[in-house]
């Protein structure tokens, strides 16, 4: 092909690079003149922050991006930070992240990725209760429920091993909680959390402790005699 002319808007396009770093507001204005350039920055972490989607749109004419201040975390939802996964792998600092509105089936890669420090959930109760084993980590801060008129249902068990992960629940939730021991759901007759409860356990620690039982009216919702036929009644009938 013969190159017949070349204007002086031409030669702005493919204008040199700079030679150094350049800050996000210098680096955006020469993208904006000069789509081909390749650059690297350097600034402040609130810079970056307040133009992540922007750069995001140029991450291949970034050769590197370093942060003033990389002690300062940068902070964006799941969904940004997938969105902009490709601008933060430029990052050459060791940049730290705070991640909010995770779902719960995000929690196992926050918990592996080492730039993620903090992240909070927000889902509905059955996804939340699906994942309590993964959201059961010291990056979890807080989790939060799209449906909390809904109760969580959950073992004693599983009430007993993720209590740190249940104690980082905001907001009204309720739990459903089964195969209780008749000692566990006396334990439960003071937290206002647990709304329901349904015992598993001996026929002499039923037979000693029925007033007790008794006692936690609405909270109880069945009682059965592991490994046996001789109790197995709802709330309703104990209390008839």
């Amino acid at each position: 092909m013969t190159i017949l002319s070349v204007t002086a808007a031409s030669t702005n396009y493919y204008a040199s690079a700079p030679s150094g770093p350049v800050s996000v507001a210098q680096a955006l204005s020469q993208l904006a003149a000069n789509p081909r350039l390749k650059l690297s920055i350097s600034d402040s972490t609130q810079n970056i922050q307040n133009n992540l989607d922007l750069l995001n749109q140029y991450k291949n004419n970034l050769t590197a991006v370093a942060q003033t201040d990389a002690s300062t975390h940068l902070s964006m939802t799941a969904s940004e930070f997938t969105k902009v996964s490709g601008l933060l792998h430029k990052i050459s600092t060791n940049y730290q992240v705070d991640i909010s509105a995770a779902t719960s089936a995000n929690a196992a890669s926050l918990n592996s990725n080492s730039h993620v420090t903090g992240y909070s959930v927000s889902d509905s109760t059955t996804n939340i209760a699906s994942q309590l084993s993964a959201l059961n980590s010291t990056k979890l801060t807080q989790v939060g429920f799209l449906d909390p008129q809904n109760l969580m249902k959950l073992s004693a068990t599983q009430f007993a091993a993720n209590s740190s992960v249940i104690d980082k629940f905001s907001g009204a939730i309720g739990l459903s909680v089964s195969a209780a021991s008749v000692s566990q759901a006396l334990s439960y007759a003071s937290d206002s959390r647990v709304k329901s409860v349904a015992i598993s356990d001996t026929v002499s620690n039923i037979d000693n402790n029925l007033d007790a039982i008794n006692a936690l009216g609405v909270k109880l919702s069945q009682i059965k005699a592991a490994g046996s036929n001789q109790y197995e009644v709802s709330a309703n009938q104990l209390q008839s």
